[in-house]
């Protein structure tokens, strides 16, 4: 009955902390993919124009809906998801064609995909992400891997 007691004493404080256990979670993932039961924290870059940061979630939710192992990969290799065209000149850029306007790009040593801005939402867009995602992933994956 103590315990009881006890519980029912606290049941404010434990009600508040799950709120704002919400609300942080929340708000973290306007900004960033965040997956705490799998420890997965990537920070998401939107184009302020062109970009969609909803297709970037729905893409890494279905990498890891679909593909568990790549998935973790993603969450151990890469840090940040940027929408902005690669740099077509730079030498650390993975996949360098010298087309500014590649569908993406691993950037050498800094964990960083970068994809094409896309302000369309569709189930094609979605697909074409992820498969974008796993392509710049097993890249940084590579390039970490031999690092060690």
């Amino acid at each position: 009955m103590e315990i009881m007691k006890k519980i029912k004493d606290n049941l404010a404080f434990y009600v508040l902390v799950l709120i704002l256990f919400f609300v942080f979670y929340y708000f973290v993932n306007i900004f960033a993919y965040f997956d705490l039961p799998n420890l997965c924290y990537i920070s998401l870059e939107k184009d302020a124009l062109n970009g969609n940061k909803i297709t970037l979630h729905q893409a890494i939710g279905l990498l890891k809906k679909n593909d568990r192992a790549d998935y973790k990969n993603l969450c151990r290799f890469v840090k940040t998801v940027s929408e902005k065209y690669c740099f077509a000149f730079d030498p650390r850029v993975e996949n360098n064609s010298q087309n500014p306007y590649q569908p993406g790009c691993f950037v050498k040593g800094s964990k960083t995909i970068y994809l094409k801005p896309e302000k369309e939402q569709s189930a094609f867009v979605i697909q074409k992400r992820a498969e974008e995602l796993k392509k710049f992933m097993l890249m940084s994956k590579s390039f970490w891997e031999t690092q060690k």
